[in-house]
């Protein structure tokens, strides 16, 4: 059984560093996916923030929610917003400030997640010095984004 499951992990160790957009059909007919960052298209995200980059991992296509990974240069900020669906966000790189509401702010470090529903105003600043900060992001509906007026 040991031998079994070094071999599995050799194969897709393999499997990891040689493929480029990896792809298997499934028994649903859906297929994995597999991508390395070095590979990943990075394009302007202004709808975020004018700095912001992000790469589009999948878009449901009966929803359009999407998943998707964002980089914030060091001390980048995201003005105060809210969406008019779920956001969670998860962090891969970095450190993030974030304020959510009125609530005091908050430093979300790499593994760190938080899940903001619908309508809820926050704000987030980018905490790295020198590289950038790398976020999964996820939504349950199309990407918007909706300017508040800042907290008294």
């Amino acid at each position: 059984m040991k031998s079994l499951r070094l071999t599995a992990a050799f194969v897709c160790i393999w499997i990891a560093s040689n493929a480029s957009a990896f792809r298997i059909a499934t028994p649903q007919g859906s297929a994995v996916s597999l991508r390395h960052a070095a590979e990943f298209e990075w394009k302007p995200f202004p709808e975020l923030a004018a700095d912001a980059l992000h790469h589009v991992i999948r878009e449901d296509p009966k929803t359009h929610a999407i998943q998707s990974i964002v980089r914030l240069p060091p001390k980048s900020s995201v003005a105060q917003h809210a969406h008019g669906h779920d956001v969670t966000l998860l962090v891969l790189k970095g450190k993030l400030k974030i304020v959510v509401g009125n609530s005091p702010e908050q430093t979300l470090s790499v593994g760190s997640y938080i899940v903001i529903p619908d309508g809820t105003p926050h704000q987030i600043q980018s905490k790295t010095r020198f590289r950038d900060a790398w976020i999964v992001m996820t939504t349950n509906a199309p990407f918007d984004r909706h300017v508040t007026a800042a907290s008294p």
